[in-house]
């Protein structure tokens, strides 16, 4: 189950609980973002794995969302279900696409 997050010790307490973890997915980089004028979503999917995306507009209308260096997730998460929650949630709001730069392995 996808749920919004909105307590910021929460959100930044397990989101950077994984190696993997970046500051673009700290909750200060959301407000970062939200002071441009961006819409942020904080979205926490199963207890296992937390992903910030970012409402980008494009100049023809529309919209895509963005998760720069992609999600926090716990070992185990299941990628496919994940992916199937989100297209959900942003396909609800017309989205055109969903944009995520993941981290190389080696950083």
């Amino acid at each position: 189950m996808l749920r919004e997050m909105v307590n910021k010790t929460e959100w930044n307490s397990a989101a950077s609980s994984e190696k993997r973890a970046r500051f673009l997915q700290s909750w200060e980089w959301g407000e970062f973002q939200q002071s441009l004028n961006r819409e942020v979503a904080r979205l926490v999917w199963n207890d296992a794995a937390y992903v910030q995306a970012i409402k980008h507009h494009l100049l023809i209308g529309k919209h895509y969302w963005y998760i720069p260096h992609g999600f926090v997730f716990k070992k185990g998460c299941d990628n496919a279900a994940l992916w199937a929650a989100l297209k959900d949630r942003f396909a609800s709001d017309s989205s055109m696409f969903i944009r995520v730069d993941p981290v190389s392995p080696a950083s």
